[in-house]
């Protein structure tokens, strides 16, 4: 029976992978294709058999299912797929073969037809047979299978004149009908669709809400005769009068089937549904802001029908609100109508009028698509709008962000004396910092000056305006990143817009300059180039696509030659492709980066995007339906033929349809595990000739069935453009709601004035009657206007309410002509009209000298124009480097074009018109009734400096000006000095630059950071802009005098600038201050000073040794245990503790941890909770702890391990996270009750059992192959440790506690779990199943789950320990502590899980053996950390009981480690660009390199593992390479790269995060710049297990020499 049982499952899984289920992965379990799955018994006798077997034609089958017939012709063996078998199949017709394993099949025939088919001799097997003579075959097809369905999409059947509804059928001579009616207050329950069609023999779903079910009513059943020509689509009308008896209004659904289906036996005739909406009238409607416009009209004359009653009608079935349209046909509802939720949001507009007429719309559908229209812009505010600005773009951690707000009404104008709040938010979304408003002030104007955290998470935050009652009304987003600013302004003018052709050269001229405003004249500029698809290449043609969507172009690259600015700082760089692209179907574009390499060897870039067209001819296709094609019909598609500028081409186009058959065969291994491998096949369906010229050519399918298609386009032999789709799957035509025609609109072509009369001219596609609307954040006004066919022309007055401008929409209606025009026509059009704001747009002039000198105070004069006397103005003033402003395109303050400038149309318009059904199509049919009725770490400083200067808000005088003074900094560079003025009417802003220089700029250019033993070459420029000519004296020293000081000098003529190389030695790792000292002739002269940290060339080593030492002992280090250490990086902790256990050491060990992902964080932090004497340094590391944690959290109040949103944290992990932020704000720490309430919130669910519902953890425990975890080991430790931690909160779940005590306890496995239930129970006041859980967890101890990362004896231990003091039983918490205390390993062998576990209970047992002291020169002393290398420090135990001894040190090794792989192997390879490898020894200045990181695990388990890379001085990291880069881009030859959880490219190192299942390698790679000349250490790169430290390995180090 279990056999069985197992049998079915592989069957039951084979069926849904053959069935393609899941969609059809390319991929296969295995490289083969091979469709033979037998085992090897059965493939033994299946070969014996073969061989016995002559290869002959066997039999013949028929596919009958499809919209053609296919004929198989089986054989006897298999058929070759690769062979053509055209010259062996003799038969007069054109037809398609394709290979089916042992069959060749045949389609192209129709139903109904006789054909003959002979099969040549010759024809071969697959393994080289031929057959032996002709065979000839009489091939009969029965006709198609029957079909019914509806003519068209519509829904809307007029009521006037209608003569009938339009049935489809195809080899059905009559259909049954069923029409029943719902009525108009339960249509709010149902969605109104376009209904279904349904073939023979298969069985269609309909989802319940789409058909009227119980809320229908009778009307009529029969049947309708469809006679028709056998196999030929037949149209038929179904008369109105005789089944829907008198037409009356309102909701029908209509039914029709195959009536013979019974009598052929068939269960499932093929059948259709509709749903049908009687009436006459029509509605539009427009929904804003402002509140819902309703217009209700004619469908047959067209003209407004008033007097009617309109109805809002909510979800839930309520009349929310009922109102009679005015005479014109106009009703407006308020806009908190509008505002409903749940079973209050507006669901439909009803219109009910005379003589029972009935109409509705559905507001749940989409509005009519007006986007071909002008009407786009910014977006529409609801009542108050804010523009808010910063004054830069990109910030440093720990600096200041400037944030002010302006809010204007609709109108533009102040939004003065509303309450709320400036909030400052994390790139998680979350609030960092609030600045609370009593009112708006100062003319609507909020301004805050927001410090970031020193530890602030990189990436983009946010600012924000909220007002009470209505939420955010502005924001503004701006960047958090560690940054350097640019030196050059880099311009490139190329030709973009004439393509490039094959063979072709384009030049690109680069032009550079000092920002200081001098010429970047000899510099050094070169650059790569990438030819690439072009996206969108013929914007002219929207929606086609071009090339083959299977087989696109994959990236090439090439260099571009090095070249030099002249005098006047420009070069010339020829874009030279030669044959790359050649023959790519798709049209291409050449990127060219341009990087110009600044004096000291940071590079400045820009790019340039040139169309590249490789061939004359190109192809696109345009598909006729969204998404999926409908099953059962024709595909349609454009195909067009353009040259390579897009202009139509006249030729002849050879298209094919394919359609992708996939078969999957299962096999055992020898293991009993089952494995599928999956063969395609390719069939061709049809092909034709298609002649596109100006207009596309129309290529249309044949009725296809489900499947997977290809259309393919060829010219000239050569395949051009495919398309692949999708038949079935949810498909609808493109074409299911008509795009209305449009209407062109003439506006004036000046801004228009308040009061000013203006002439709106209509030009229409026909004669009609125009619904002329004035929009803005609503419908201002509304008015009907009679339009002839050759149009007319409308005056409207312009009002206040058009704010900066408004929208003229015109809604253009015909009537209806019966048998004529069945269908009523009905176009749109949209224009903007601007309003002049000349009189409230402030003319702004910045007066201040074009030059100003460093280390000066400047005074800024904004004058505001023309101010009114009286009129109270403000003023920003901003003064950032030009430098910093271009790393991100920072575009300066503009608040009169944001608030005065187009908005996008804030209208939506419904109407059905797209909806309705032609009644006149088809021949009429007869009806006959009857039938019943019933149915983290980086470097502490750079040698850099950020120069951003913001003063503001200030006053205006009433002489129209304001004077604002400005310190200039030490700087040489350009200030872009940017003013915002404001009034309670009006707006203004205008930038200059500023240039800021000495007479001789100079410039230090230093690497960012050294390493001992390190040479380098540091730049020093000198630019005699405008200093006399002569001689210009340099020295370079340092403040501790670690280098000799470095003299020179330059002989400058006027205009010359000079460099000189500083040559520069790394001593021992700290931050050194280095001067500059310039002087020159007429008393020239400055000083400027730079830090630059020197740091250790490898990772830190830690060390550690314990001893005991007897009372009356003493203790002096091992020296050995300093060897190998550069002296001056050593630190060194001597400490001591009365037990094994040392605190101190623990605590050191955690805080030094270089890792930071969430149980990093925690664990680190944790040892300065228990500290109430916290030094300002422990403060700052436990309080930005707290907000990296905070940062980390999502919105649904889930922690991410490395990042918010990531869900790579357990729910576990969740919990520690949760339970460490409480006991942070116990400790005094920032940590917001909102926050973590919404973090216990984010526990509930985990703590029930229900990972499932824990969003934001990831709850899954993957395959066994990886990992011993289990679902429910994670289910049973989240839910206990959430349940600990809610019920400290007091907020735990207490039956669901006692459940888990009394129903789970036997089952849970981890005994840590098990305390944490007990103390959960001790927290709520049940000590009696607190004492038994307890028990019950110190018994069990000694249990192991090597998948879960966290999990180790020791740590549990600790665990038990601490939560038996928590609870009250100290005794048994002694106990255990002093058994396992001996057993605990030294730190530096520790988890951060056992070191903060066991920190814990050291902290609840240390009662009574707390302290140990040492003394050391007659002082005594609990620890005592030293600097440097102990020189025979001598620390004795002048006490009367034994002490233990922790030494924990660290500091860098002086040599280079060797080599390493314990279980983990790390290997770093360094090529250029190419791929081709580098002679480290060789660099020079400005080459380019990748580095790629590959890691080799020894084992499968899943592990989290950190790999780090730290940088030679000499190389700066230019970008980190995604895989997609090595899969279709220019690197492809780096093989598969890994996407890592976290990245980071810091100052001085490469830093990924990543979890890992099995052993496969897997890569990482970045691209890195030579910077700096010198001979630097490359140290090896560095990964281990981040949860066993015994995990760990190292590549070789070697030394790089960069040559200027």
């Amino acid at each position: 029976m279990k056999f069985l049982r197992s049998a079915a499952l592989a069957v039951s899984s084979l069926l849904l992978v053959s069935c393609d289920f899941f969609g059809g992965s390319d991929e296969s379990q295995e490289p083969s294709a091979t469709r033979t799955a037998e085992a090897p018994s059965q493939r033994s006798n299946a070969q014996e058999q073969a061989q016995d077997t002559p290869f002959v034609f066997q039999r013949t089958s028929v596919r009958e299912d499809r919209i053609q017939p296919t004929l198989c012709l089986h054989f006897t063996k298999p058929l070759d797929p690769s062979a053509d078998y055209e010259p062996f199949v003799e038969i007069e017709r054109s037809v398609a073969i394709a290979v089916d394993g042992q069959a060749l099949c045949i389609e192209g025939l129709d139903y109904g037809q006789e054909a003959e088919l002979t099969l040549l001799a010759g024809l071969p097997s697959a393994d080289g047979e031929r057959l032996e003579r002709d065979e000839t075959v009489t091939l009969t097809f029965t006709d198609r299978p029957p079909v019914v369905q509806f003519a068209g999409n519509g829904i809307i059947l007029p009521r006037e004149d209608a003569r009938g509804l339009a049935i489809q059928t195809v080899n059905v001579t009559e259909v049954s009908v069923r029409i029943t009616r719902v009525n108009d207050r339960a249509l709010v329950q149902r969605r109104i669709t376009e209904g279904f069609s349904g073939a023979e023999g298969r069985y269609e779903y309909t989802p319940y809400d789409e058909e009227p079910g119980e809320l229908s009513s009778f009307v009529y059943e029969g049947t309708l005769e469809t006679p028709g020509a056998r196999n030929v689509l037949t149209t038929t009308l179904m008369p109105v009068e005789e089944s829907f008896g008198e037409l009356e209004a309102g909701a029908y659904y209509v039914q029709v089937s195959d009536a013979s289906a019974a009598d052929r036996g068939e269960s499932q005739p093929a059948r259709a549904g509709r749903w049908i909406i009687v009436t006459d009238l029509a509605l539009t409607a427009y929904r804003s802001a402002s509140g819902l416009d309703v217009t209700v009209r004619s469908l047959s004359s067209a003209e407004p029908v008033g007097r009617t009653m309109v109805r809002l009608i909510s979800q839930a079935n309520e009349v929310l609100s009922s109102k009679v349209a005015s005479r014109v046909g106009r009703v407006r509802f308020d806009p908190p109508l509008l505002r409903g939720e749940v079973g209050d949001r507006p669901k439909l507009v009803v219109v009910e009028g005379r003589g029972g007429n009935f109409a509705f719309i559905d507001l749940d559908r989409a509005p009519l698509d007006l986007s071909a229209h002008p009407v786009s812009g910014r977006q529409q505010a609801e009542d108050v709008e804010a523009y808010l600005y910063t004054e830069r773009g990109i910030y440093r951690p720990g600096e200041t962000v400037h944030v002010n707000a302006l809010a204007r009404n609709a109108e533009g104008y102040a939004a003065d004396d509303r309450p709320g709040a400036l909030v400052l938010r994390r790139p998680n979304g979350l609030e960092q910092a609030r600045v609370r408003l009593d009112a708006l002030e100062k003319a609507g104007s909020a301004y805050a000056a927001f410090e970031l955290p020193k530890a602030a998470s990189r990436g983009v935050w946010s600012a924000a305006l909220e007002l009470d009652g209505l939420g955010q009304v502005g924001s503004v987003s701006f960047s958090v990143e560690d940054f350097v600013p640019q030196r050059l302004a880099l311009t490139l003018e190329a030709d973009t817009e004439t393509p490039l052709a094959l063979g072709g050269t384009r030049m690109v001229e680069a032009r550079l300059r000092f920002l200081y405003g001098a010429p970047g004249a000899g510099l050094r500029v070169d650059g790569s180039a990438r030819v690439e698809r072009q996206p969108n290449p013929f914007p002219q043609h929207e929606g086609y696509s071009f090339g083959l969507h299977d087989a696109p172009y994959r990236a090439e690259s090439f260099e571009l030659p090095v070249v030099t600015t002249d005098g006047e700082g420009v070069a010339a760089l020829p874009i030279a492709p030669e044959d790359l692209g050649e023959g790519a179907a798709e049209p291409l574009r050449v990127r060219a980066v341009v990087r110009a390499e600044e004096p000291g060897g940071r590079a400045v870039q820009d790019d340039v995007r040139i169309p590249y067209r490789t061939r004359k001819v190109y192809l696109g296709l345009k598909p006729g339906f969204e998404g999926s094609a409908e099953r059962e019909k024709p595909a349609t598609f454009e195909l067009r033929a353009v040259d390579g500028d897009g202009v139509p081409l006249s030729t002849d186009v050879r298209w094919r349809l394919i359609r992708r058959d996939y078969e999957y065969d299962w096999y055992r291994e020898e293991s009993g595990r089952w494995r599928w491998r999956r063969s395609k096949r390719i069939v061709t369906i049809t092909e034709g000739l298609a002649q596109p010229g100006a207009d596309a050519a129309l290529v249309s399918t044949p009725e296809l069935p489900w499947g997977d298609y290809t259309l393919i386009a060829s010219h000239d032999g050569e395949d051009l453009a495919s398309r692949g789709f999708w038949v079935g799957y949810g498909g609808r035509s493109a074409d299911g709601t008509p795009a209305p025609d449009s209407v062109r609109i003439l506006t004036p072509d000046e801004g228009v004035t308040v009061g000013q009369e203006i002439t709106v001219a209509i030009q229409p596609p026909y004669a009609g009657i125009a619904e002329v609307a004035v929009a803005a954040d609503g419908i201002l006004s509304l008015e009907h206007v009679d339009v002839p066919a050759e149009g007319t022309e409308v005056t409207l007055t312009v009002t206040e309410e058009w704010g900066a401008g408004a929208y003229v929409l015109v809604s253009l209606y015909t009537d209806r002509k019966p048998g004529i025009q069945p269908i009523p026509r009905r176009a749109v059009g949209a224009a903007y009209v601007p309003m002049n704001m000349d009189g409230r747009t402030f003319d702004v002039a910045l007066d201040m000298p074009e030059l100003v000198r460093p280390r000066e105070d400047l005074t800024v004069t904004i004058d505001g124009g023309d101010i009114a006397a009286g009129q109270e103005v403000y003023a920003t003033l901003a003064a950032v480097d030009e430098g910093i402003l271009l790393l991100t395109r920072y575009a300066s303050p503009d608040p009169e074009d944001y608030i005065f400038g187009k908005r996008s149309l804030g209208v939506d318009v419904y109407d059905d018109y797209g909806r309705l059904l032609d009644p006149d199509t088809g021949e009429m049919g007869r009806l006959r009734s009857g039938g019943d009725a019933i149915g983290g770490a980086g470097l502490s400083v750079v040698p850099t400096k950020t120069v951003a200067l913001f003063e503001g808000p200030v006053s205006f005088g009433s002489d129209g000006e304001a004077q604002i003074d400005v310190a200039v900094p030490d700087f040489n560079g350009e200030l872009r000095v940017m003013a915002v003025l404001w009034s309670d009417d009006a707006l203004g802003s205008a930038s200059a630059p500023l240039t800021v220089r000495d007479p001789v700029p100079a410039e230090l250019v230093l690497p960012r950071f050294l390493s001992p033993g390190d040479s380098a070459e540091a730049t020093l420029t000198v630019d005699n802009v405008e200093g006399a000519a002569g001689t210009y004296n340099y020295t370079v020293s340092t403040e501790s005098g670690s280098i000799e000081p470095v003299s020179g000098s330059f002989d400058l003529s006027a205009g010359e600038r000079r460099e000189a190389s500083v040559p520069l030695t790394a001593g021992d790792p700290g931050v050194e201050t280095y001067t500059l000292a310039v002087e020159g002739p007429r008393g020239f002269s400055i000083s400027r000073t730079y830090q630059m940290e020197t740091r250790g060339a490898f990772l830190p080593e830690r060390r550690y040794a314990r001893a005991t030492v007897e009372a009356g002992g003493g203790y002096t280090p091992p020296a050995d245990l300093f060897d190998g250490l550069i002296p001056g990086s050593v630190s060194t902790l001597i400490s001591a503790s009365p037990t094994p256990i040392d605190r101190a050491s623990l605590s050191n060990s955690l805080l030094s941890y270089p890792y930071g992902c969430t149980e990093q964080l925690v664990s680190r932090a944790t040892p300065l909770l228990y500290k109430s004497d916290r030094d300002d340094r422990e403060t700052r590391i436990l309080r930005e702890t707290v907000e990296t944690l905070l940062e980390r959290q999502g919105p649904d109040g889930a922690f991410g391990l490395w990042r918010v949103g990531d869900r790579s944290a357990s729910p576990w992990l969740g919990a520690y996270a949760v339970e460490f932020l409480a006991a942070a704000r116990e400790a005094g720490m920032p940590v917001p009750e909102a926050a973590l309430d919404l973090a216990h919130r984010a526990l509930q669910p985990v703590s029930m059992g229900e990972l499932y519902r824990a969003y934001g953890y990831d709850t899954r425990i993957r395959s066994p192959r990886y990992t011993e975890d289990t679902q429910a080991r994670l289910e049973q430790r989240s839910s206990a440790y959430s349940l600990y931690v809610l019920a400290k909160a007091g907020k735990a779940d207490r039956s669901r506690l006692r459940y888990v005590h009394d129903a789970q306890l036997d089952e849970i496995e981890s005994p840590l779990a098990k305390a944490q239930i007990g103390a959960a129970l001790a927290a709520i006041g049940d000590r009696g199943r607190s004492e038994n859980a307890l028990k019950r967890a110190v018994a069990t101890a000694g249990y192991v789950n090597r998948g879960d990362w966290y999990q180790t004896i020791n740590r549990d231990a600790a665990g038990i320990i601490q939560l038996l003091a928590e609870s009250g039983r100290t005794e048994q918490a002694a106990a255990l502590y002093f058994r396992a205390d001996e057993n605990f390993p030294d730190p530096l062998s520790m988890t951060t899980q056992e070191k903060a576990f066991l920190l814990k209970a050291a902290e609840a047992m240390a009662r009574g053996r707390d302290q140990a002291f040492l003394t050391k020169d007659g002082s005594q002393t609990q620890s005592d950390v030293l600097d440097g290398i102990p020189t025979g420090e001598r620390y004795d135990n002048a006490g009367d009981e034994t002490i233990y001894v922790s030494t924990l040190t660290e500091g860098i090794p002086s040599e280079a480690p060797t080599a390493t792989s314990q279980g983990i192997e790390v290997t770093k390879a360094i090529t250029d660009t190419a791929g081709n490898e580098v002679d480290l020894t060789t660099l020079a200045r400005g080459d380019r390199v990748i580095v790629k990181l590959t890691l080799n695990r020894a084992e499968q388990r899943r592990a989290q593992l950190v790999v780090t890379d730290l940088l030679p001085a000499g190389l700066e990291i230019e970008a980190v390479l995604d895989p997609g880069d090595a899969v279709s881009g220019p690197y492809r030859f780096l093989g598969r790269l890994t996407r890592a959880d976290i990245a980071e490219a810091r100052d001085d190192r490469f830093v990924a995060s990543v979890i890992r299942a099995g052993n496969d390698p897997f890569s990482f790679a970045y691209i890195a710049r030579a910077v700096t000349p010198g001979s630097f250490t490359l140290p090896g790169a560095v990964t281990e297990d981040m949860y066993r430290p015994q995990i760990f390995g190292r590549s070789a180090s070697r030394e790089m020499v960069i040559a200027p």
